[in-house]
Order: C-alpha cells, then sequence, then structure tokens
C-alpha cells in the first residue's frame, strides 16, 4: 500500500525501513520519518504479523483469558488475524498522519515475517526496528541516544545521526569501540574533533568488550531512548543480530557499513 497521494517512483536510490512487528511503536516511528526527511529518502514501513502469536492460536487447547473477568474465550487464527488487521491499519494511519508535515514518499507493506538485517542492509540507507514488545506509555523515554563509534564511516555517521535527532545536543552516549586497527586513543582523537566542530561536550565511553549482552545491558542501565549502530560488520555477526533485534529494549537504528553519506555531507 502506498499513501495514496505520492506514488513512488519505480526505482527509490534512497530508502528508510522501518520494521514494527505488531506493535505500535510511535516512537521508532518518529525516528524513522525524521531520518528519512533529513535524507531525503522514503520510507518503507514493514508492518511484520506476529507468527509465533499465530502458532499460538492454531492449537485446539488456544484459550483467551479476560482479565478484566476472567472468562475464558476461543482463541482461534481467525480472530488474530482480525486484531493482527486492525493494529496495521492503526499503523499505517498514524504513520499517514506523522510523515505528513514533512512530505515524504512512503509505503506500508504487511510481512508475514522479517527479512533478516542482512539482507535489508543491502538495498536500504537505513534500517530502525521498533521495540518488539508494546512500548510504555509514558511516551518517549527521557534516556540519552546510544551511538557505538569504531572509527569507520557508518560509525561517523551515526554521530550525524543522533546529533540530528538530539532534543538539544547533548542528550548522547558515544560508546567507544577500539580494535587493532583503531586505538582508544584515535577514537577519542575523532570523537573530540566531532564536537569541537559541532561546539559539544559529550560523555564518550571505552566499550572495550563490545558484547551484545552487555550492549543491551547499558541500553537498560541509562534508560536509553535509542541505539544507534553504526559499526564494522563483525561487531555484531549477523547470527547474533536477530537475537539482539528481539531483545532490544529500545529502538534500534542501524547504518550498513557501505551507504550513502549524507545528502547534505
Amino acid at each position: 500500500m502506498t499513501n495514496g497521494q505520492h506514488e513512488p517512483p519505480a526505482r527509490v536510490s534512497r530508502q528508510v525501513i522501518l520494521n514494527l512487528e505488531s506493535t505500535l511503536d510511535e516512537e521508532a516511528m518518529r525516528i524513522a520519518i525524521e531520518l528519512a526527511s533529513s535524507l531525503k529518502a522514503s520510507l518503507i514501513h514493514h508492518f511484520i504479523e506476529n507468527a509465533q502469536l499465530l502458532q499460538i492460536a492454531a492449537l485446539p487447547f488456544a484459550r483467551e483469558i479476560r482479565l478484566s473477568t476472567g472468562a475464558q474465550y476461543p482463541f482461534t487464527p481467525r480472530q488474530v488475524m482480525q486484531q493482527l488487521q486492525e493494529q496495521a491499519r492503526r499503523s499505517r494511519q498514524r504513520l499517514a498522519h506523522l510523515a505528513l508535515p514533512y512530505h515524504l514518499e512512503w509505503q506500508f507493506e504487511v510481512r508475514s515475517h522479517r527479512t533478516p538485517a542482512g539482507l535489508e542492509q543491502q538495498t536500504a540507507e537505513l534500517l530502525v526496528y521498533g521495540r518488539r514488545k508494546q512500548p510504555s506509555l509514558r511516551g518517549r523515554s527521557s534516556g540519552p541516544i546510544l551511538t557505538l563509534f569504531d572509527g569507520s564511516r557508518a560509525s561517523l555517521r551515526g554521530l550525524d545521526m543522533a546529533l540530528k535527532l538530539s532534543a538539544h545536543g547533548k542528550d548522547i552516549l558515544i560508546l567507544l569501540v577500539p580494535d587493532s586497527e583503531h586505538s582508544l586513543e584515535s577514537l577519542q582523537a575523532q570523537v573530540r574533533e566531532f564536537m569541537s566542530r559541532e561546539h559539544l561536550s559529550l560523555p564518550a565511553l571505552p566499550f572495550i568488550t563490545a558484547q551484545p549482552q552487555q550492549l543491551q545491558a547499558m541500553n537498560r542501565a541509562y534508560h536509553a531512548r535509542m541505539l544507534i549502530l553504526g559499526a564494522r560488520p563483525g561487531l555484531l555477526p549477523d547470527e547474533l543480530l536477530g537475537k539482539f533485534i528481539e531483545d532490544s529494549p529500545c529502538p534500534l537504528v542501524i547504518i550498513p557499513q557501505d551507504s550513502a553519506p549524507p545528502a547534505d555531507a
């Protein structure tokens, strides 16, 4: 489905892909819209149906328990599909409302499963993943934007993206990921240069181990508003990336390593 007003061209050079799994993560939606606008890119919203819920509903003993009454009701695949269709309708309506002021070209697609991130990175400028669980009703988190920096081109773009999405230019926490080619000292020097150019003073913490579990723990500890993952491909292998996306407590922005520089770079 498209917005019905501006049909996308046959081939779009820049795309931001938003993946939401049967939830209305408005914060992730706003992030994707803002980034697509800043990159002058089209936005593609993939609404991923909850396949696990459909599998549960197909079991002969599946029942729905209403919390208000404690009563049990049949839980069927047809009912689940109706609920998913309603969720997709609401998600599309919300996307249309939020994207309207930005005059974006956008598409809305319902999918039965999530495409592996490694494949989507081959065609997308950016990937945005919403939280798999229903977000808190409190709205936007007041925590920082976490962004990884390892000296790569993608991680430098991550700093730029964080600045575009920052509320006041100071709610950014940079995690330095040194390796054999980029020492901690050289990364610190590059970040200082970036901050000097932008007239900012931002915290930058060494993240020596770069383990996915520790990264998720930091997300939770700092109540991160989002995580920007622009780093060398080996930092988070494809076999771990899917699980990382599923467990992320905040919206996740992935910057492909070979993506083009920003439009205003």
